[in-house]
């Protein structure tokens, strides 16, 4: 036999009124997650797209055992850089220009 919803299930219980508010702050913690930190994030990428082991930006932690980025990743990391640059404006993030490629 299938049983019905329980209580937290249905519609109008108030666990699920709570879910678009927390849905909404979920977002915005994200969103400024990820405002706050995309200038290091994009110099991450430069750095990796200019050859660094992938977690040697990040001073501190050891870089994980790998040897040197493939070229796939390079190349990658390239690729993305302008959309990334864009979206990071956009999210609010400042001081992001400067990594805008030309390619």
């Amino acid at each position: 036999m299938i049983q019905d919803e329980s209580p937290a299930e249905q519609k109008g219980s108030p666990a699920n009124q709570q879910k678009p508010f927390l849905n909404s702050h979920f977002e915005d913690f994200v969103a400024g997650h990820f405002r706050l930190r995309g200038h290091n994030i994009l110099s991450a990428c430069r750095a990796y797209m200019e050859g660094a082991e992938v977690g040697s930006a990040d001073r501190e932690r050891d870089p994980y055992a790998g040897g040197n980025n493939p070229i796939e990743f390079k190349a990658a990391v390239g690729r993305m850089m302008k959309s990334l640059v864009t979206n990071f404006i956009k999210n609010g993030s400042v001081d992001c220009e400067q990594f805008r490629t030309t390619a």
